[in-house]
């Protein structure tokens, strides 16, 4: 009777332990949201931005214009991001982020005619912006408040085209132009405010200044000749400077 109590003791005693220990587990993979242990670890994401596209153009040698125009529009992209938080303490986090984001494009003529036959083409576009930020802010709660710099990188195809198309001048191989395609590097800074609405979920929103550096593309003609004089080659350059701006909503998941 004895050893039939004290087993089941002994097997009460057991079960209390594994059901403690399973507690335990799953108070620890389920932290309360906004704890330093939810924010702490990796992430993933997707957003949506709202960009302010910007290109201003020097031309220095005159062959387009004194006062070339600076183009700008407002486009929208999408973007994926990935990167790494740990909590300093259960205020202060630091981090980096990487992300990359879709197409932006701006297509402008700038007629020079009344019957718009002649004139300038200027066609701008990042084929994709890739971006390495460090990041650092005060957690309040639920509640992340940051500020955020680091590089950029874009894939850039700039273009200014003369137009006439009575002459059949509509592109860079029939007419005089001024192309330049290669990756452009810029510095970004930011602020933003990332919010846990529920478990391991996080929306934020973010605003952040891109300035990129200039570069400069030969006027050429449809041969590829310089269109400038010959002892004005080595200044016979179109220079493009491009800078975005953007205003940003996302969606984060804490791993």
């Amino acid at each position: 009777m004895k050893k039939c109590i004290s087993s089941k003791v002994r097997t009460g005693l057991a079960a209390a332990a594994i059901a403690g220990a399973a507690g335990s587990a799953a108070l620890a993979q389920d932290a309360p949201i906004g704890s330093a242990t939810e924010w702490q670890g990796f992430y993933a994401g997707i957003q949506l931005n709202a960009t302010s596209f910007t290109v201003e153009r020097a031309d220095l040698d005159n062959q387009f214009n004194s006062n070339a125009p600076t183009q700008s529009a407002n486009l929208f992209s999408g973007g994926i991001v990935a990167g790494y938080n740990y909590m300093l303490s259960d205020t202060f986090l630091i981090g980096g982020e990487l992300e990359y984001n879709s197409r932006l494009e701006n297509n402008t003529f700038f007629a020079t005619n009344a019957a718009g036959t002649t004139g300038r083409e200027y066609n701008d576009a990042f084929d994709n912006v890739i971006s390495l930020r460090a990041r650092g802010g005060v957690v309040n709660g639920a509640t992340l408040a940051y500020i955020t710099g680091g590089v950029s990188q874009a894939k850039a195809n700039f273009q200014t085209v003369e137009i006439d198309t009575g002459a059949g001048k509509t592109e860079c191989d029939n007419s005089r132009c001024a192309e330049w395609t290669d990756n452009v590097l810029g510095m970004v800074f930011g602020v933003g405010v990332e919010h846990e609405f529920r478990q391991n979920i996080t929306g934020k929103l973010e605003f952040l200044s891109t300035q990129f550096e200039s570069s400069q593309a030969p006027v050429t003609n449809s041969d590829g000749s310089s269109a400038c004089a010959a002892g004005a080659v080595d200044t016979c350059t179109y220079t493009y400077t491009p800078r975005m701006m953007q205003f940003r909503i996302g969606v984060n998941y804490l791993f």
